[in-house]
């Protein structure tokens, strides 16, 4: 696993941390004292305005839709485990599927290839300064999940598992359940670093009453026996805290959009930017 990872100290200096975490998957990574990952971790906690770039070769080899599937899900989970173990938001967005990169520190930009090729190309590479400004325009500040929110998410985790183990239960809820505890174990961890793309998913999929794994039944987890679904209230709740505070961490919203999605390119900034300078000088 490449890592490039930009991020301003105490003083305002621009730093950069770079390494190949061949280990990056180990569940002791974050605090094995010579893994990279947490090396990484220290410089996340150290710096402001973090800019995370990852990669490998997920995709390597893959032949078959279901080699893809498996890559994508490869891709998925070390997303999640680089976003908890470095403690902050590690974008989905930000990954090069490729062993081949290429970063630019000055101009925060990653390119697949090697750095001779990528320097040859970068001078005829039109709105660079462009790029920088959406680039420099994802930079996090330090995420704080809201506690009650939290607690709430974990004491309705608690209750589901109590239900899942107890000997007077209906029996044919037992899928139901096993994918409520999934999607809050993973909405969870995800929110308590401000993980955007994992609580995105589970919020939209909430929201449009769809199923959020292959498995058909997987829908079941949005059912609700009475009122409305605390699970997909839970996690539409912290979704919606964490695209709040993370727009809150740059004055053009973080690389997000209103309704916390992906700013699409350094044309939808450019156009966010505009928006925004309308507002201040109204």
């Amino acid at each position: 696993m490449g890592l490039a990872i930009i991020g301003q100290d105490k003083d305002g200096k621009t730093d950069v941390f770079f390494a190949h975490a061949r280990q990056y998957d180990r569940a002791d990574a974050a605090t094995t004292s010579d893994n990279p990952i947490h090396l990484a971790r220290e410089f996340v906690k150290s710096h402001n305005n973090v800019r995370v770039f990852w990669g490998t070769e997920f995709h390597h080899g893959c032949r078959t839709q279901q080699e893809y599937a498996m890559a994508q899900v490869a891709r998925e989970n070390a997303q999640r485990k680089l976003s908890s173990d470095l403690g902050c938001w590690v974008r989905a967005s930000d990954c090069l599927p490729s062993s081949s990169m290429t970063f630019l520190p000055k101009e925060g930009l990653l390119r697949p290839g090697k750095p001779l090729e990528v320097m040859g190309k970068l001078g005829k590479e039109d709105h660079l300064a462009e790029k920088k400004a959406f680039s420099d325009s994802k930079g996090l500040g330090k995420f704080t999940p809201d506690t009650g929110i939290l607690g709430r998410m974990e004491m309705h985790l608690a209750e589901i598992r109590m239900q899942r183990q107890s000997m007077v239960r209906l029996y044919h809820q037992d899928a139901k359940r096993d994918y409520k505890i999934l999607i809050l174990s993973q909405a969870i961890e995800a929110y308590r670093v401000g993980n955007i793309d994992v609580l995105r998913r589970y919020a939209q999929d909430a929201e449009r009453h769809v199923g959020s794994f292959m498995d058909p039944k997987s829908v079941d987890a949005w059912h609700k026996t009475s009122g409305e679904s605390v699970t997909a209230r839970l996690v539409q709740d912290a979704f919606a805290d964490a695209c709040e505070k993370t727009r809150g961490m740059n004055p053009t919203g973080c690389g997000l959009r209103e309704d916390g999605n992906d700013v699409h390119d350094y044309k939808e900034h450019a156009e966010v930017v505009a928006r925004t300078t309308s507002r201040a000088e109204i």
